[in-house]
């Protein structure tokens, strides 16, 4: 009988030494792929990463490009105006430099933020004075001290502006 019981136990310890070879292997198995799946993550983040910095550049370069006729433009005012004394034509020279400016802003998708007139909104203002007056509403901007703009919804800088208040009846 303990003849028996040995053999049985021999049997048992065989099986589970093979249950165990199994489940190790198993997770080696899983381990490698984890491994694997790892570095493949790894490498789709730096793909991603490159493909990103690939974009920005790239319209880095195009707005850039679109912005090199304004700077021939500007260039060929100041030339201009070292050899005219006339105001008016480089005052004239100036405003068709920063009309072509606008357009190609306008092109990118920039406009400016409406401001004058308007009722003051944090949003898309920064007050930096506030006068008493009765000739406009609690609130409404008087005068633009620096333009704002905008890229589709987004604000890439406030319009500056002088607010009214309502002149307090005492």
């Amino acid at each position: 009988m303990e003849a028996e019981h040995k053999e049985h136990k021999l049997h048992t310890d065989k099986e589970l030494r093979k249950k165990l070879k199994e489940k190790d292997a198993l997770l080696s198995e899983y381990l490698n792929d984890l491994k694997r799946l790892k570095a493949e993550f790894e490498n789709y983040k730096k793909r991603i990463d490159r493909e990103h910095l690939d974009r920005v550049n790239s319209a880095s370069m195009h707005l850039v490009k679109n912005m090199l006729p304004v700077l021939d433009d500007l260039q060929r005012a100041i030339t201009s105006a070292d050899e005219h004394e006339d105001t008016e034509k480089i005052v004239d020279g100036l405003r068709l430099v920063n009309n072509h400016f606008m357009k190609v802003l306008e092109d990118e998708g920039v406009k400016q933020v409406p401001a004058m007139g308007e009722i003051f909104d944090p949003r898309f203002h920064e007050a930096v004075m506030q006068v008493e007056s009765d000739d406009a509403e609690d609130g409404q901007i008087i005068e633009v001290l620096r333009e704002g703009y905008m890229i589709g919804d987004k604000v890439l800088r406030n319009t500056m502006v002088k607010v009214a208040s309502r002149v307090s009846e005492q």
